[in-house]
């Protein structure tokens, strides 16, 4: 698997968003981006309780 560089994930972010001039059109760019996500595992969501309890951990696991 090869992994980029964060500072080359960086520069393509800036980049893609560059091309939008309206905080609404970058907006709808991220939204279109989450719906061709693939569907979260079961095994990788948390339960209600633990979603409340656990901020932190749910923004690592976001990340993941």
């Amino acid at each position: 698997m090869n992994i980029k560089p964060i500072h080359e994930i960086e520069k393509e972010i800036i980049e893609d968003f560059a091309l939008f001039d309206s905080w609404e059109d970058k907006y709808e760019y991220i939204i279109d981006m989450g719906k061709k996500l693939p569907v979260l595992d079961d095994a990788h969501k948390l339960d209600e309780k633990q979603n409340k309890r656990m901020p932190e951990y749910r923004l690592a696991c976001s990340l993941l």
